[in-house]
């Protein structure tokens, strides 16, 4: 039995041995300039199947990106553009050219898409946006299931959360937002919660103290679920 225990013993630290992680590599520091980099989103934005990551900066008022040299090894931060206090960034192919682009959501409201060459080159599109700030959050999922991705965000005044359809050609819909109430919601996220072959939406009241979703009725209605 003993024997028994001590194998058992080294099989499991063994195991942990593998799952452990080696000490902090700084990717970037900014702390001198207080760039104040606000989200990140991790894609291959240059076609070179490595993955690159791509920062919004709040103080900063920019987007960047740095490129994956191989090895753990990045490139100097490479601007995309200028960008009033932003606050949220997400990668996802967006015009359905099979390239990764970013869409980046500022403080006060701001919106656009960065339309990617394929070489890590990005070209802005501004998206039509009610009056929204705070607590910007954007993701992007295909929510309608006509195979494109389509836009999403919170905002904390007013407390909602909203989509925007993907028409196609790089353009987008009015803002839709969705029913139901939440306060302040802090977070967001997508999958398919019911289990019926669509992408549902999560999010949470920081003011609240709820957890809610929204599930997708495969109309282009979401109703709230709490």
């Amino acid at each position: 039995m003993k024997k028994l225990i001590s194998l058992l013993n080294s099989i499991f630290l063994s195991i942990l041995s593998f799952s452990q992680f080696g000490p902090q590599n700084v990717l970037l520091d900014h702390s001198s300039f207080g760039e104040n980099p606000r989200s990140i989103s991790v894609a291959d934005l240059d076609g070179d199947t490595d993955m690159d990551v791509a920062v919004a900066f709040g103080n900063g008022n920019e987007v960047a990106w740095y490129e994956n040299l191989g090895s753990g090894f990045y490139s100097e931060k490479k601007n995309i553009s200028p960008f009033n206090l932003a606050n949220s960034i997400y990668a996802s192919d967006l015009d359905n050219d099979s390239d990764i682009d970013l869409f980046v959501a500022g403080v006060y409201g701001e919106m656009a898409w960065f339309e990617n060459d394929g070489a890590g080159q990005f070209n802005q599109h501004l998206i039509a946006t009610p009056p929204i700030s705070g607590g910007v959050l954007v993701r992007a999922e295909d929510l309608d299931q006509d195979g494109d991705n389509d836009l999403l965000a919170t905002s904390h005044v007013p407390s909602q959360v909203l989509w925007w359809e993907n028409l196609g050609s790089g353009n987008f819909s009015a803002a839709n937002i969705f029913s139901g109430t939440i306060d302040y919601p802090a977070g967001l996220s997508c999958a398919d919660l019911d289990n019926d072959g669509d992408a549902d939406v999560l999010t949470c009241g920081d003011q609240d103290d709820q957890v809610i979703w929204f599930e997708n009725t495969g109309l282009g209605t979401l109703p709230v679920r709490k």
